[in-house]
């Protein structure tokens, strides 16, 4: 008669929860008031017409990327820390990189779109 020995799991890390949460909340927080910034970076096509050319394209594009962007970096950094938490890895490092990858591809998205309005003559 053989014996069942149930399968180990690794323990929970309170500090790692607790925080990966905190950090996550803070994450999905900073995501909605970029995105939500956005929304005035089409202010930027003020200027376009007359006697500006503006390269509409990559304004579009910037535009479309700031307030997209940031919320589908914290989706995939949400249902990663959630799988890393059930399988009881340590996760606080991971809202906390999303949280710099977000800001990032907001910069970024935010720099394009002023690159494509020229400067003052």
């Amino acid at each position: 008669m053989s014996v069942i020995v149930p399968a180990l799991r690794r323990p929970i890390i309170v500090w790692d929860l607790v925080l990966s949460i905190l950090l996550t909340l803070l994450g999905l927080g900073i995501g909605a008031l970029v995105s939500l910034s956005s929304i005035f970076l089409v202010m930027a096509a003020d200027s376009c017409g007359g006697s500006r050319e503006c390269n509409l394209p990559q304004l579009t594009g910037g535009w479309l990327i700031a307030m997209i962007g940031p919320s589908v970096v914290m989706l995939v950094t949400l249902v990663l820390t959630v799988v890393r938490l059930v399988r009881r890895r340590m996760t606080w490092w991971l809202p906390l990189t999303g949280i710099v990858v977000e800001l990032l591809v907001w910069w970024g998205a935010v720099s394009l779109v002023f690159a494509s309005v020229p400067g003052p003559n």
